[in-house]
């Protein structure tokens, strides 16, 4: 067997493996953190997120749905919001560059990507003309889960004796897009100076979309499209109390209940650089997302500026995610993680806020890695309410699984460091009338 056609025996088989990945069974460990699932890490408003996503204790409008629906009750008008979001995500993956003795040099980058994806979301509160106990109702359309994720290479000959230096053998890229949204209604009640209690239903729905593509020019038989989707939906609830302790400390507490999403997949792939054939596959399946519990502290000390500090811990049980398309019990080996987060707000006399915040949050994809979040923003009056706006800059750096599966003769690292970082921008726009 010549050299050129071990080369594409082997690359055959990466091909195989690649269609197993993309379209069939999962893998033991994930290529890119939080792409299976969906990242917990959405933004709510500008508001919230420049105080690194806190609100178990403090009011949000009608966001106080997903925070926290007994805050709700702390509310005593109309109150609108509006939020926009658009973060930037760089990935870059190196692997260990060895020289000739095998011994290492340095690390080396295999793949560099950058793309960007928008959010928005709303809400809506107002306090019921209810005589015997306060009662605010809220309504809200919110991002829970991001599935929005792009990874695109280039595969070039590696023999320097090639009639063509660096010739491209093969373009590979995996596009993930989708979010799982939530439209939320909740309602609370102040049942005493000191306590608040409250409910929301979430309705979840949302499609994660994935399109896996490999064009070989070396062997054009040997190309891949496939294009799988999950249109997904399911219904949730989170209960919330709101304590008074003094003057100046207030507790909050939630428990949100496991969300049952099902729906219709759909896997097309198509073979060949023609194409060949194409393969329709239709079903059904269904993701049980763990149900969660976040408590939250807010301090107001005598200061001035006024000064608002507040910190959440959020504790999700990621290992009793259940998902109908695998069997065995937690068969990915998904972690219980951690959400902590810690924020401070100044308001000056011209009602013009300052905020900062820092954010700590686990990875369910590995239990070695976290994401570290720095926060801030502003807040001043305009247009009869509030404009806000807020930055956030994150950084995690984990090892994964490469996407594709590289050929026999080329010598890499079985997994890579992936460097991810991430800035965003949010503006929101709140109103009490």
């Amino acid at each position: 067997m010549t050299c050129k056609a071990m080369l594409a025996t082997a690359r055959a088989a990466a091909l195989g493996s690649v269609f197993l990945l993309a379209g069939g069974g999962a893998a033991s460990e994930d290529p890119a953190l939080h792409v299976r699932y969906g990242d917990p890490a959405v933004s709510l408003s500008a508001e919230i997120d420049a105080m690194a996503g806190t609100g178990a204790a403090l009011y949000r409008g009608g966001f106080s749905n997903v925070l926290n629906p007994a805050c709700l009750a702390l509310g005593e008008d109309w109150r609108a919001d509006a939020a926009l979001a658009l973060v930037q995500v760089h990935e870059d993956r190196f692997v260990p560059l060895f020289d000739t003795f095998g011994s290492y040099v340095t690390d080396t980058a295999i793949a560099s990507n950058r793309h960007h994806h928008f959010g928005a979301g709303f809400a809506l509160a107002k306090r019921l003309p209810v005589a015997w106990r306060p009662v605010t109702v809220a309504l809200s359309l919110t991002d829970r889960y991001s599935f929005v994720y792009d990874f695109s290479e280039t595969v070039r000959d590696p023999d320097s004796f090639a009639t063509y230096r660096d010739a491209v053998l093969q373009d590979r890229a995996v596009e993930i897009d989708g979010a799982l949204r939530a439209l939320s209604g909740g309602a609370g009640i102040q049942l005493s100076d000191r306590l608040a209690l409250g409910l929301a239903a979430h309705y979840a729905f949302g499609t994660r979309a994935q399109v896996t593509r490999v064009r070989d020019y070396d062997v054009p038989a040997n190309s891949i499209f496939e294009d799988a989707s999950f249109e997904m939906g399911g219904l949730n609830f989170t209960l919330g109390a709101h304590v008074r302790a003094s003057e100046r400390l207030e507790l909050g507490l939630t428990y949100e209940t496991p969300l049952a999403a099902t729906g219709d997949t759909r896997v097309e792939t198509v073979y060949g650089a023609y194409p060949d054939s194409v393969r329709v596959v239709d079903g059904t399946a269904g993701v049980d997302y763990p149900r969660a519990w976040r408590a939250g502290l807010v301090y107001r000390p005598r200061a001035t500026p006024r000064t608002v500090f507040a910190v959440d811990a959020a504790f999700t049980e990621w290992s009793d995610l259940e998902d109908s398309r695998l069997s065995g019990d937690n068969p990915l080996g998904l972690d219980e993680a951690w959400d902590v987060r810690a924020g401070l707000e100044h308001r000056f006399y011209n009602d013009t806020t300052a905020r900062f915040g820092f954010r700590r949050l686990d990875s369910y994809d590995d239990r070695e890695t976290g994401a570290s979040f720095f926060t801030a923003g502003v807040g001043f009056p305009a247009a009869g309410g509030s404009v806000d706006v807020s930055a956030t800059l994150s950084k995690i750096t984990s090892v994964r699984d490469h996407w594709f599966t590289y050929p026999v003769d080329f010598v890499v690292d079985s997994q890579a460091r992936v460097e991810d970082t991430r800035f965003g921008l949010g503006v929101g726009y709140s109103r009490v009338f």
